[in-house]
């Protein structure tokens, strides 16, 4: 046979787990799952190599109130909830990236999407690096987060935000590809019609933007927003907050 379906599932209400997860790298597997490991703490979950491959995506990566290390995880649908903690973990998602949490999250969460829906449901995010992958993500709903890290090495990336939506960072952001070709975007979008701005806000510091390509953005809230076109941004237009140009020098003149 050419295909393997598997789905390791945990049911609520079953014992704790410590458990090693391993899925070949073949065509064999092409609708693996890991679904709702959801007791209270104590679930952890380490995947022995890649779970999945950038060609051969797992179907599900679901995970309650789990310890989730190593991957990477290449998945369809990544969700998180109850208050997960990532260690090293990078999910590399292209339908869905979910977060839906009813208690603080912690840790660092890595991921990669190519061109997937990004959803927190209004849980604060302490920390997450979003890294190229050829495609934006897309935010369909608010995001609040400590640390926002968006950049991109080796191919385009960046965050598309819906009409309405906001991106609110109480810590550091970071908006950084690494040239005019592997850029980063940071754009609205409307699912029919023109896209509105959104808004982005941080209080304090200072966002220094590299090969960003900006658009239909309002930043505010008392941080410098700059975009500097010397350092390889792009004003896409619409925006409002960012300084895309370098302030002119004060000039003297002597009688």
């Amino acid at each position: 046979f050419t295909s393997f379906n598997v789905l390791l599932h945990k049911k609520v209400g079953s014992p704790n787990v410590l458990m090693t997860v391993t899925v070949p790298s073949t065509a064999h597997w092409t609708k693996a799952g890991l679904r709702n490991l959801i007791s209270a703490g104590t679930d952890t979950v380490t995947i022995s190599g890649a779970f999945g491959t950038s060609v051969n995506l797992v179907k599900d990566f679901w995970t309650g109130a789990a310890s989730v290390g190593a991957g990477p995880v290449y998945a369809e649908n990544v969700r998180l909830s109850n208050g997960a903690s990532l260690s090293s973990t990078v999910f590399y998602a292209n339908i869905d990236f979910t977060i839906i949490a009813s208690s603080t999250l912690t840790g660092t969460y890595t991921v990669n999407p190519n061109a997937a829906s990004l959803n927190p449901k209004g849980v604060l995010v302490p920390n997450l690096n979003m890294v190229g992958l050829g495609s934006p993500a897309y935010l369909t709903t608010n995001l609040s987060v400590t640390n926002l890290s968006i950049t991109a090495s080796s191919s385009t990336g960046g965050l598309y935000v819906l009409n309405g939506s906001s991106v609110a960072i109480g810590g550091t952001f970071t908006l950084a590809g690494s040239s005019l070709v592997n850029n980063v975007e940071f754009k609205a979008f409307a699912y029919a019609g023109t896209p509105l701005p959104f808004s982005v806000t941080k209080s304090s510091g200072l966002v220094n933007a590299l090969f960003a390509t900006i658009a239909y953005s309002n930043a505010s809230g008392g941080a410098t927003f700059q975009a500097l076109e010397t350092n390889g941004c792009v004003d896409g237009g619409n925006n409002t907050g960012w300084i895309f140009k370098q302030a002119a020098g004060n000039f003297f003149l002597f009688i």
